[in-house]
């Protein structure tokens, strides 16, 4: 992924926020009718999942084009939380607010965009890990080839059969053995 699009990718759900923060304000200080009191708010909400997104988009797109740093790792996933939590609240307060039938529509809509921010807010701290590829890379030897995967394979083979003749192993770690070996991966010894 070049640079240009991915500026384009994060600025997509920033724009998408900001159309909805001004439709939303647009929808409740210039409509005609009651539903207003609903639209608006729940319109304007809708722009913090964007924001959201954002945190999302943007914490994997910096791993894609290796500009993941610390500060971005934890400045995203509270970007998100944040906004979820605003909205969360937003809607409390406008839920408890007043007995109107309106507001508590609003309200409920407003606290479940929150929840809703929160699970994406909550995929922008699950992406972070991705960093993980790196170091599992040293780990699985894709880069081999044939024959030293091979070599691995049977030298697993060998100390697996080692560790089961000693008459220590559970069904589980046997299980665990073969899943390394059929990765590749070293199986210690005993």
């Amino acid at each position: 992924m070049n640079y240009g699009i991915s500026v384009l990718f994060r600025a997509i759900p920033l724009l998408m926020a900001l159309f909805c923060f001004g439709y939303g304000f647009f929808v409740f200080n210039y409509g005609v009718d009651s539903s207003r009191f609903v639209a608006g708010p729940v319109v304007f909400s809708l722009g913090f999942i964007c924001i959201a997104l954002f945190a999302t988009a943007a914490t994997i797109i910096r791993q894609i084009i290796h500009t993941y740093n610390n500060v971005a790792r934890f400045a995203l996933p509270i970007l998100g939380y944040l906004s979820a939590t605003i909205t969360f609240l937003a809607g409390f307060i406008l839920l408890m607010s007043s007995p109107a039938p309106a507001d508590f529509v609003a309200g409920h809509v407003i606290c479940g965009v929150g929840l809703i921010t929160a699970c994406v807010a909550t995929t922008a701290t699950a992406s972070s890990p991705f960093t993980l590829k790196q170091r599992l890379k040293r780990l699985y030897p894709i880069h081999l080839n044939t024959n030293e995967r091979q070599k691995r394979r049977s030298q697993n083979t060998r100390q697996s059969v080692q560790l089961l003749a000693g008459g220590i192993l559970d069904p589980c770690s046997i299980i665990y053995i073969h899943s390394r070996m059929d990765l590749g991966l070293p199986v210690a010894s005993a």
